[in-house]
């Protein structure tokens, strides 16, 4: 067991007791090492060096909160509120020195800058996304779903994050500084997926040039290569995350959630809610993938998955089966193969991994 957790779990709603649980990695296996009960987490985020991590909460008109992750439990640091309603994800920029949160019902983005004590240097500054899609249930109003920042191996462009809007079917681009808490669009500012699209969740190779979003509306995944001229997003392709053989009315009933991108940069995972399983794609030297399997998670309802530091097992966190389930890696073709290690987990809605340590 190493001093600091590996990872930090949330409990979600549906839990008699939600809150935050810390876990341990030894290999395949994750044991839960402490917990604490706070209302209505939705997402967390680990710092680089493992020690801190910011949660955001659905509760009390939106809450975001920051802690020191110690051996024997989570010590709170500070709360603000994340400027609107609804926040279903956080991000921790390039050095950790702001928070990025999407606040999905209120439809904007936030930033917070973070003080080296962990604290919050004032309230969040906020900015409001419009636009609407083709469906009128999900997208009469815009949704964000998460606000994640462009790798620093992107080189100048480091300070750029990204927010995949369930509800315009765009992501939209913003200049970000950590340390004054300034957010701006970005030129371009806004990027179409396309019609009925869904963006829920991005993730960059680690080489920085392309970066993969999860469609929830309609069972896909977009390739998105940066311009290495403007540092905009282009619709390189998209794929479908289902097998061909899979009927209309399974596709009608499935959701992509959650992405990850293997260290290595050799794969991406996408994990299907509705048909539960996680797909699997290799990628080409230009960013773009090919599909290599999909293979069911031994649970129900993937809402989340991760990658373990070094790049050797996936954990996916089966909301409604309540159990997280390892599945190992493997290393030359990036096939997934289940263990028989299952940690359960009250609702798990998210499960977010240690950086690897560089």
């Amino acid at each position: 067991m190493t001093d600091l957790p590996t990872a930090v779990c949330c409990s979600g709603p549906e839990a008699e007791e939600p809150g935050l649980l810390a876990l341990d990695a030894d290999g395949p296996t994750l044991t839960e090492r402490f917990a604490t009960d706070v209302p209505a987490p939705t997402y967390a985020a680990i710092a680089p060096d493992g020690d801190r991590c910011v949660t955001v909460h659905d509760h009390d008109g939106g809450r975001l909160r920051s802690y020191a992750l110690e051996a024997e439990g989570f010590r709170e640091l500070d709360r603000v509120s994340t400027g609107d309603e609804g926040p279903a994800y956080v991000a921790l920029a390039n050095g950790a020195g702001a928070a990025l949160v999407a606040n999905y019902a209120g439809g904007s983005v936030a930033i917070a800058s973070i003080a080296p004590d962990g604290s919050f240097d004032g309230e969040p500054k906020v900015l409001d996304h419009e636009g609407s899609g083709p469906d009128a249930d999900r997208q009469a109003t815009p949704h964000p779903h998460s606000f994640v920042p462009r790798p620093a191996a992107s080189g100048d462009r480091d300070a750029l994050a990204h927010a995949p809007d369930l509800g315009t079917d765009e992501v939209w681009s913003y200049e970000v500084d950590p340390a004054t808490g300034r957010i701006e669009p970005a030129t371009p500012a806004r990027r179409h997926v396309h019609d009925g699209a869904g963006p829920r969740h991005l993730a960059f190779h680690p080489g920085g040039h392309v970066g993969y979003v999860a469609n929830e509306l309609d069972s896909t995944m977009t390739v998105l290569a940066i311009d290495p001229a403007s540092g905009g997003l282009d619709v390189v392709e998209t794929v479908d995350t289902l097998p061909e053989a899979v009927r209309e009315s399974e596709r009608a009933e499935n959701y992509p959630a959650d992405v990850a991108v293997h260290p290595s940069g050799e794969w991406v995972y996408c994990s299907n809610r509705g048909h539960d399983s996680i797909a699997v794609f290799s990628i080409e030297e230009d960013g773009q993938v090919s599909p290599v399997e999909v293979v069911p998670t031994n649970g129900e309802w993937p809402r989340s998955i991760a990658l373990a530091p070094d790049g050797q097992h996936l954990f996916v966190a089966n909301r409604h089966s309540e159990r997280v389930v390892t599945f190992s890696i493997d290393p030359t073709d990036g096939t997934l193969a289940p263990t028989d290690e299952v940690q359960s987990v009250p609702d798990p809605i998210c499960l977010a991994v240690r950086p690897a340590r560089v």
